[in-house]
């Protein structure tokens, strides 16, 4: 077994909770106890591009099982690349569209979340977790919200227009202040009620 197979077979084994990808740390240690020089490091990033676009290709036909499979290894064998973390999250999101079993979505969620926040300048990684966020109720509306939200809107729109039309009324004039004053005067006092 080369030192590649060993940190993979390790790597998977710290993969136990598919929600959290090991991070760089346990992976680099993972890597240095099976002896992994820099020519297997360049081989494993070799395997983790070919695993990759296997794992595309078995997307692409709708073998989940299979892209699974090949995209996990690839986000294990090359993990600074953002591209194979999002690859998976996709899987999960097809796995998801596939059974509808909310575990999945919550796998690429989480998956996407992880691959957003270690590359924020990854445009992939931003547009997976878009991606399953448009899928999950967490994160999105229902059409009674929806409703609710426009009547509210538009009652507040009202009542400020009508707020501003009373306040912003026509504008008076010396002459008619000086009008409304003097019939005031002429009128006299209103009648008391006893």
């Amino acid at each position: 077994m080369t030192a590649v197979d060993e940190y993979l077979k390790r790597a998977e084994a710290a993969w136990d909770d598919p929600h959290h990808f090991p991070d760089d740390e346990t992976l680099r240690q993972i890597a240095l106890d099976v002896g992994m020089t820099d020519d297997e490091s360049l081989d494993a990033h070799h395997r983790a591009e070919e695993l990759a676009e296997a794992a595309a290709q078995a997307l692409q036909a709708g073998r989940l099982q299979e892209a699974l499979q090949a995209a996990r290894h690839a986000a294990l064998l090359s993990p600074v690349t953002a591209e194979h973390l999002v690859l998976v999250a996709r899987v999960y999101t097809a796995l998801f569209d596939d059974s509808s079993d909310p575990a999945h979505l919550e796998l690429s969620l989480s998956l996407a979340a992880r691959a957003a926040e270690d590359h924020p300048k990854s445009a992939a990684a931003r547009d997976a977790l878009v991606e399953a966020r448009a899928r999950s109720p967490r994160y999105s509306i229902s059409w009674r919200q929806a409703v609710l939200i426009v009547f509210i809107l538009v009652a507040v729109s009202g009542t400020m227009t009508f707020c501003v039309r009373i306040t912003m009324g026509p504008e008076v004039t010396q002459e008619q202040t000086e009008d409304i004053r003097r019939q005031l005067e002429e009128a006299g006092p209103p009648p008391t009620r006893h």
